[in-house]
């Protein structure tokens, strides 16, 4: 039985899909939202389905029945890598080292694109950890 869950399922914290500044629309632009997401390889049931099955609870916060909610925020950028991971709500300072471990090691995304063009796109995920 899985014993990390997906809160819902992606976030984003904004709605913007523009740039800061119409003068800041260079290749560092990271946008929030886009006209086409970045998509994790076999879409959002895949990427529950690769966090459930990748994220372990670490032996002692599992006897200690570590429960609750950990925000972690990522950029995919224009090849679909992953990067700038930050955690926004902390768990547990292991629990979140084995989340980012979980998010440095995912296959590479479909990148996002706006106005027809490859764009950095940043990803707001809250992850529900529950020992079982």
């Amino acid at each position: 039985m899985p014993t990390c869950f997906l809160l819902g399922f992606l976030l984003f914290f904004a709605t913007s899909a523009q740039a800061q500044t119409a003068s800041n629309s260079n290749a560092d632009t990271v946008f929030v939202q886009v006209e086409k997401m970045p998509e994790f390889p076999g879409g959002v049931s895949a990427l529950m389905a690769y966090l459930s099955s990748q994220v372990v609870i670490p032996a002692e916060l599992k006897k200690q029945g570590l429960e609750g909610l950990a925000v972690l925020s990522f950029v995919v950028d224009k090849r679909g890598k992953i990067s700038s991971i930050k955690v926004l709500k902390s768990l547990h300072p292991d629990m979140d080292q084995e989340i980012i471990k979980v998010i440095q090691n995912m296959p590479a995304w479909t990148p996002g694109y706006q106005d027809g063009k490859k764009v950095k796109v940043k990803y707001t995920i809250p992850i529900r950890v529950k020992a079982t």
